[in-house]
């Protein structure tokens, strides 16, 4: 049995939305599930609606990006008027 499947997120809810019951904040996200770790999985019963912990990366941001970005945010701020 995987401990874990790889997956593509095709939606995520524009805002976050807080359980009744508990008040915990959370994201509704629509994941696709990568076919290779389907295959890998067929002795589980997935059933849709079934909840799941889920781990989202982001995109690695290249070193360009990394030394630009505090100067791109300075330029977006110095366009705004106060």
């Amino acid at each position: 049995m995987p401990r874990h499947m790889h997956g593509k997120a095709i939606y995520v809810s524009g805002d976050r939305l807080v359980e009744r019951t508990s008040n915990i904040p959370y994201y509704s996200v629509l994941v696709e599930a990568d076919p290779a770790s389907l295959s890998e999985a067929r002795e589980l019963k997935l059933l849709a609606g079934m909840p799941a912990e889920v781990y989202v990366t982001g995109e690695t941001p290249t070193a360009l990006q990394y030394f630009l970005e505090p100067i791109l945010q300075v330029l977006r701020s110095s366009m705004r008027e106060r």
